[in-house]
């Protein structure tokens, strides 16, 4: 697995913490190709949070992907572990995010 600074995690003691609950990403899912039976997001709006600081090269082809199907992109200054380095910054985007976008519950 990649050292945590990787991820964007500098303070030791989260990277301690989190170091304990990883378990390597299975490699086939880099391999195998997903076929999607409607288009992205399922005809709901989707978004696109990057995280910039470091960038994640692994999600660097995401980009175009993104791109290609319009998705709005939104940069977040933080690393790829948002939840744990920042996570006041994500859920402000994240709440900011669904308050734009309407919702139409089907219950």
């Amino acid at each position: 697995m990649p050292p945590l600074g990787s991820f964007g995690i500098e303070n030791m003691e989260l990277d301690k913490a989190n170091t304990a609950k990883l378990s390597p990403h299975p490699y086939n899912t880099y391999l195998t190709a997903l076929h999607l039976q409607r288009p992205i997001g399922a005809y709901k709006p989707c978004d696109y949070i990057e995280c910039t600081k470091p960038p994640y090269r692994p999600t660097q082809p995401n980009h175009a992907l993104r791109d290609s199907f319009g998705l709005t992109n939104h940069l977040l200054d933080t690393g790829h572990n948002a939840p744990v380095t920042a996570p006041k910054k994500l859920a402000t985007l994240l709440l900011k995010v669904a308050s734009s976008k309407p919702h139409k519950s089907k219950l």
